[in-house]
């Protein structure tokens, strides 16, 4: 199997049309599906199972998880893939196969990561029309820092076994992202479409407030790395400051006081080249 696409499910209900689409566009002898069920939905595993068969889907596989967060959902998967490159993917969104088949077929066996481009699918845009995001990706890190998207970095599985998702549900990918980064992989850029991402969901969880105080474990554990791979180093950074900055804007009372806290201990960290770096991206930002 030459790749693995992880992909947790929350809610097939809400999904399942989505999830059709993964599977109709996905028939390729190559390529794996990993469904980890991450919901209450007594009848998910057979309808799953039900809409595997009736499109013909042969390489698959479906596990139920019980931590109710896509970083759990996320490690169990790796657990049981079989491909030699992996891609987690949400439920919602669709990846593009062959543009990612192609690229990692072409990659020498010393790269460790691949990182392609997206295109956004504005949910309130009438017709859910399509608009590529213009970034040159191999020029700037900057660019990956604003827009992490791990849906779009693939991952040999070797490499990936040696890093964990934090067992909670939001920001796990981008602290799974820093300390994947720790391990200091070979990277390539592509400047092809690996992914469709869809933007404007009500149910995202960024607009859950409930959600944003686990931003401050994400935090705590990020500013923990040490021993960091100073090409790696701005990245990790600016992902950082981006998540305290959410938090400001997003927590409520408690929630900001801790990043403010946790900013007043951070910056003191920062050489002087590494501060004026940081302060180059937050202008950026805004």
């Amino acid at each position: 199997m030459l790749i693995s696409f992880i992909i947790p499910i929350g809610n097939l209900a809400r999904d399942i049309e989505n999830i059709n689409s993964i599977i109709l566009e996905m028939q390729k002898d190559f390529i794996e599906l990993v469904f980890v069920l991450d919901t209450d939905e007594k009848s998910a595993y057979l309808q799953l199972i039900n809409l595997c068969h009736e499109n013909g889907l042969k390489n698959y596989q479906i596990i139920k998880s019980e931590g109710r967060n896509p970083g759990t959902s996320r490690n169990q998967g790796v657990l049981i893939a079989e491909g030699e490159w992996i891609v987690f993917c949400d439920s919602d969104d669709l990846p593009n196969f062959n543009n990612i088949a192609s690229e990692v077929t072409k990659c020498s066996s010393d790269i460790d990561v691949v990182i392609g481009t997206f295109q956004t699918q504005r949910l309130s845009q009438k017709n859910n029309d399509l608009s590529s995001i213009n970034q040159n990706l191999n020029l700037f890190w900057h660019s990956i820092a604003l827009n992490p998207g791990l849906w779009r970095w693939v991952i040999r599985r070797d490499f990936a076994n040696n890093v964990k998702f934090p067992e909670l549900s939001i920001g796990e990918d981008q602290c799974y992202i820093a300390k994947l980064l720790q391990n200091d992989p070979k990277v390539f850029f592509s400047q092809k479409i690996f992914y469709s991402y869809r933007v404007g969901s009500g149910d995202s969880l960024i607009s859950s407030k409930l959600k944003i105080g686990e931003l401050i474990k994400i935090l705590r554990i990020e500013l923990s790395l040490e021993n960091y791979p100073k090409k790696y180093n701005d990245i990790k950074n600016f992902m950082v400051i981006r998540q305290m900055l959410t938090v400001l804007k997003h927590g409520n009372t408690l929630h900001r006081f801790q990043a403010a806290d946790l900013l007043s201990k951070y910056i003191f960290t920062l050489s002087p080249r590494d501060f004026l770096s940081v302060l180059r991206f937050v202008m950026r930002i805004f």
